[in-house]
């Protein structure tokens, strides 16, 4: 907790007063996918960066009062070393599991590529740009589609969403016909 969400609190708190003196002046925290709900993480990541998306809505509405924007971005599987940082191998397996971390990702949402820490960075620039001058209290998805749903509701080839059609389909005809004939 003191790593992923008091940090960001004290960041805060530490940033305002020099903030309060600059036009324009925005935060961006950095959120999950894992805040949104169970499946994505570890318990206590999920519960501390669901934390940081509160936090980002109360200083939001705390601080819009000296003209300061605050947003959270919501990063999905980015190939970064946060997956490896923890392992005790040589770099260059650790470069090997980024890559397939990677493929792995893009299997698993919509947008078929992994996350690239440019994906996030371009994020942070346009939440930080005065063409974000009217947007606060928001977070923003940077995720690939990956928290849209399961896959078969993006999926087409996947066979789990057509049985399911069909069987509903079925189901609403022979409700019909069972109308028809009472």
């Amino acid at each position: 907790m003191d790593l992923l969400l008091r940090s960001v609190a004290f960041g805060i708190r530490y940033a305002v007063p020099h903030m309060k003196v600059r036009p324009g002046a925005s935060i961006i925290n950095v959120s999950s996918v894992a805040a949104v709900g169970p499946g994505y993480s570890p318990s206590a990541y999920a519960v501390a960066k669901a934390g940081v998306l509160h936090l980002t809505k109360m200083a939001a509405a705390d601080l819009a009062q000296f003209g300061i924007r605050v947003n959270a971005i919501q990063p999905g599987f980015i190939k970064t070393n946060i997956f490896t940082s923890s392992l005790e191998v040589p770099d260059a397996q650790k470069e090997l599991a980024k890559g397939i971390i990677g493929q792995l990702s893009s299997n698993a949402q919509p947008v078929k590529r992994g996350g690239e820490p440019r994906d996030i960075a371009e994020a942070c620039a346009y939440l930080a740009s005065d063409a974000a001058g009217f947007v606060t209290g928001i977070s923003l998805m940077v995720d690939g589609g990956l928290t849209l749903g399961p896959r078969y509701s993006w999926d087409p080839e996947e066979p789990e969403m057509f049985e399911g059609l069909r069987a509903m389909e079925e189901q609403a005809k022979q409700a019909a016909e069972q109308a028809k004939n009472e």
